[in-house]
C-alpha cells in the first residue's frame, strides 16, 4: 500500500487534532475507533476529507 499523503498534510493535520485536545473536541458523537478509521481512510485516499474537517 502506498501512502498518497503528504508529510505537510499529516503534519496539518496532526496540529489541528492537537489544538483540538487543548480547546475541546467538536467531535464528541465519534467514538476512538470512529476517529481512527477516519485517520486511516484519509492517509490510504479512500476519501480526500480530512478527519478534522466539519
Amino acid at each position: 500500500m502506498n501512502i498518497i499523503k503528504t508529510t505537510a498534510e499529516i503534519e496539518e493535520l496532526y496540529h489541528k487534532a492537537m489544538e483540538s485536545m487543548e480547546s475541546g473536541t467538536k467531535f464528541r458523537s465519534l467514538n476512538y475507533e470512529d476517529g481512527i478509521i477516519a485517520v486511516i481512510d484519509w492517509l490510504c485516499g479512500r476519501t480526500d476529507d480530512s478527519p478534522m474537517d466539519d
